[in-house]
């Protein structure tokens, strides 16, 4: 199954990278997941983005937005699509098979990484305690008052974690802990 799977990923990949090198500016992107989620607000849905586009899966540039439901952008930061890759695949240089690998990896992360377990309400639990070191307090200690608050978790490698969620004293996303 994993080579069925390897194979149409590849194809998918190839079609897409022969529509985006026509020139197309409009061409969708190689990578695509979306969530939408109370996050901001108890009230509405906010739009979680992740989206790749370039020449192919491992040369991709990802684009992480988080949209209000009034269109406001909340977060926005780009990373190269390779930094998806972590440790979850061992590198052998230039082999095929290996960079086959590395392309269904990147597309599994972004296929999972809106997943629940991603996200925590309340984004800070009465009895945990924090780091100061790692942690910005002020949002802690909001954040420790208000049940209502969800933070997402999030990936970039196998080292770069962040935390972050809505502040709502500061209305915008903020890191709320971000460490290698």
């Amino acid at each position: 199954m994993s080579n069925i799977l390897i194979f149409v990923l590849a194809l998918v990949t190839l079609v897409l990278r022969q529509e985006s090198s026509r020139g197309d500016a409009t061409a969708r992107p190689l990578l695509y997941a979306e969530r939408r989620i109370h996050f901001s607000s108890g009230s509405s849905d906010d739009l979680f983005l992740l989206t790749g586009k370039g020449r192919d899966t491992l040369h991709a540039t990802m684009v992480f937005v988080i949209v209000s439901t009034n269109g406001d952008t909340l977060f926005a930061e780009s990373f190269r699509s390779r930094d998806l890759i972590g440790y979850g695949v061992l590198h052998d240089g230039n082999s095929e098979v290996t960079k086959a690998k590395e392309r269904y990896h990147i597309g599994q992360r972004v296929a999972h990484f809106f997943d629940d377990r991603e996200f925590e309400l309340p984004a800070v639990k009465k009895h945990e305690k924090a780091d100061p070191d790692l942690t910005d307090m002020r949002l802690w200690n909001e954040l420790r008052s208000d049940t209502s608050a969800v933070c997402f978790h999030f990936l970039r490698g196998e080292e770069n974690n962040r935390i972050i969620a809505y502040s709502k004293s500061r209305k915008r996303v903020e890191v709320l802990k971000s460490y290698d």
